[in-house]
């Protein structure tokens, strides 16, 4: 019942302050006691009072994946995420129970806005998780993008207690603190394997970079 009254609380604040609850889109469902099933954490530990950058090299490699996981995983800190989405990609309908409730979406259009909504929801620890998905952003907004502005997320992500994380096509943060690299392609035969296992192989896959090295091949 306190889960419920915080989340109206956090639906009309969005809504006087012109931001989306993903939850908002969503058809309001019936209080029903869910089913137990097996937790689905973070694959590794995200790390805190940084700012990282998810690499996802092509299509269908496990980002989406990772960021729901993420959403997902529980945290020390902070009651709500958000996420910052550039390109409107996001389809509240294919996200877990219980996820959308516990975050808000912020559509913006093109780099300024993404840079003012970064710096805006950095500042505030109520959020857990802070992140960003660019794919799909033209490279010529990213490059728009002044690295003082990087900067200053950056110092912004080492100053709260919870995670930031940011998806692009290919390096774009220059400062990030640590890069992952994720480049192994699904295949139609997972479509039928369950999240734990697609998270396991993400896991196993995954390469992590801290700052100054060279995401090679």
């Amino acid at each position: 019942m306190a889960a419920k009254r915080s989340a109206d609380a956090f639906k009309a604040l969005a809504g006087r302050t012109g931001m989306c609850p993903a939850a908002a889109l969503l058809a309001p469902a019936e209080e029903t006691q869910p089913e137990a099933e097996p937790e689905v954490g973070a694959p590794w530990e995200l790390p805190k009072r940084q700012l990282l950058e998810c690499v996802c090299e092509g299509a269908s490699v496990g980002g989406q994946s990772l960021l729901e996981c993420l959403l997902r995983a529980p945290w020390e800190t902070g009651v709500f995420n958000a996420l910052v989405d550039a390109s409107c990609s996001l389809d509240p309908a294919t996200l877990l129970d219980g996820v959308s409730e516990r975050l808000l979406w912020v559509q913006v259009r093109g780099s300024q806005q993404l840079v003012r909504a970064l710096d805006l929801l950095l500042r505030d620890d109520n959020f857990a998780l802070v992140a960003a998905d660019l794919r799909g952003l033209p490279a010529a907004q990213l490059q728009a993008i002044q690295p003082f502005a990087w900067y200053r997320l950056q110092r912004l992500a080492h100053q709260r207690a919870g995670g930031c994380v940011i998806l692009s096509d290919a390096p774009s943060v220059r400062c990030a603190d640590r890069r992952m690299r994720l480049s192994k392609h699904r295949s139609l035969k997972d479509l039928d394997r369950c999240r734990t296992d697609l998270l396991s192989a993400l896991e196993r896959t995954a390469r992590t970079y801290n700052r100054g090295q060279v995401l090679a091949v």
